[in-house]
C-alpha cells in the first residue's frame, strides 16, 4: 500500500530489536551459558556446548506469550 501511494517506510527504534538492545541480551544469555559450559566441560567441543546452550534456552516454557516450539 505504501509503495502504491509513494510512501517511504522506515522502521522506527521501537520497531528495530537491534536499536533497542534485544538482540544483544539474547546474545549475551548465549555467551554466558556457553562460557560456563566450557569450564565445566573442558574435552567437549564449542560447537556442541552451543548447541546445548541454545536447546536449554529454546527449552524454557513461554515468553512473553511464545513458545519455541
Amino acid at each position: 500500500m505504501a509503495e502504491r501511494h509513494n510512501v517511504t517506510v522506515l522502521s522506527t527504534a521501537a520497531q528495530a530489536h537491534w536499536s533497542n538492545g534485544v538482540v544483544e541480551r539474547h546474545n549475551l544469555t548465549h555467551k554466558t551459558m556457553v562460557a560456563t559450559l566450557a569450564l565445566d566441560h573442558i574435552q567437549v567441543p564449542a560447537n556442541e556446548l552451543l548447541d546445548l546452550a541454545f536447546h536449554s534456552k529454546n527449552s524454557m516454557g513461554q515468553h512473553h506469550g511464545a513458545t519455541p516450539y
